[in-house]
């Protein structure tokens, strides 16, 4: 389906295309901590894009919001749908536009260590600490309430405090 050929739509689709030049790359690198896989990431926040454009969903303020609740809804449908063999699979690959997520040992370490965490509580951790969301723009990603991002991000840091102290020993 296209877009209309009005100045409006014109517009619309230059607005996708910088946000799509602006954010993709984070995007990609967000998702590849939440799924733990780049070439997956890349995947699913292609798919988020499409399905944006698709919605003919016009470009706003909150177009940015949108597009984090998609790739973390379709990163639960992933891992969801992964075999039980391959959630636990090796680090992410350092390739593609998520190449630059994941490079230091220190990073590899609070990967696994992410990993370890339940769904809900590493998606929280992730849109806390690496996308610096507030509770308002978490609980709207994830689809809970604010209360409950408090309660998943105490929990989240509890475990990944306890989990790195005993490494560290």
């Amino acid at each position: 389906m296209r877009w209309p050929c009005s100045r409006a739509g014109l517009d619309d689709e230059r607005a996708l295309i910088t946000l799509y030049n602006q954010h993709y790359s984070f995007l990609v690198r967000l998702t590849a901590l939440l799924v733990g896989d780049t070439s997956s990431a890349e995947q699913i926040v292609q798919d988020s894009f499409v399905a944006l454009r698709q919605a003919r969903r016009r470009p706003d303020s909150d177009t940015l919001s949108y597009l984090r609740q998609a790739v973390v809804t379709r990163s639960r449908s992933t891992l969801r749908h992964r075999p039980l063999a391959g959630r636990s699979a090796a680090a992410p690959a350092r390739t593609g536009a998520g190449r630059h997520a994941m490079t230091s040992l220190e990073d590899q370490t609070l990967i696994s260590v992410l990993r370890e965490l339940p769904a809900r509580q590493r998606e929280v951790i992730v849109l806390r600490y690496y996308s610096d969301l507030t509770d308002a723009q978490i609980a709207a990603a994830v689809g809970i309430s604010r209360a409950a991002v408090k309660s998943h991000t105490a929990k989240a840091a509890a475990s990944l405090h306890a989990v790195l102290d005993d490494r560290q020993q």
